[in-house]
């Protein structure tokens, strides 16, 4: 199934983070810097996007629309805390590659949603994709994959230990299948 991504800029979702401030505080604080960071971002996602998207069933085991929709939007906001997946929302940062890494960790999650019941787990498993897509694709982000390891280990309390599965030889599929984790086909 074809995936249809679209990057979404929407003034009333960045403001519900921001309802203490007025609509030209806000303005002039937020939502420019959303704007400016957002079409900066937006280069960087064009040139490696179809990539990302054709890597990561690739990786995961699992077709686009198996697990998740077909459209999925992606909100661009300036917010406190993480990004998350559902709704995809991704936090604008000055470091674009780092973005494109949470990006792609948040397709993982979308790709693979409702497949892995553990926190734990399913994070790992979503970084190793991550880590496995970004190897495919030749980009130096190891400084922002260490820094997605070290937002899994802020927020399970505990010391990250990556999976040590081979991507290329076994899928995320696979992996849960022979483990029991998931139902054959």
């Amino acid at each position: 199934m074809e995936l249809c991504l679209k990057i979404k800029y929407s003034w009333i979702y960045n403001k519900q983070f921001y309802l203490d401030l007025s609509i030209e505080e806000f303005n002039n604080k937020i939502w420019n810097r959303v704007l400016a960071i957002g079409k900066r971002f937006e280069k960087l996602y064009n040139k490696y996007i179809d990539r990302i998207v054709e890597l990561i069933p690739k990786y995961s085991g699992f077709d686009w629309g198996e697990c998740c929709e077909t459209f999925i939007p992606i909100y661009l906001v300036k917010k406190p805390g993480p990004s998350f997946s559902d709704p995809l929302t991704l936090k604008v940062r000055s470091d674009l590659k780092l973005m494109l890494v949470i990006l792609t960790h948040e397709l993982c999650h979308k790709n693979m949603e409702g497949v892995i019941d553990d926190p734990l787990l399913r994070e790992n498993v979503m970084n190793l994709t991550t880590k496995f897509v970004f190897k495919d694709l030749k980009l130096n982000v190891e400084n922002q994959l260490e820094k997605l390891f070290q937002f899994t280990e802020q927020r399970f309390k505990k010391h990250y230990k990556p999976l040590s599965i081979d991507l290329s030889k076994t899928s995320v599929k696979q992996f849960l299948t022979s483990k029991g984790l998931l139902e054959n086909d």
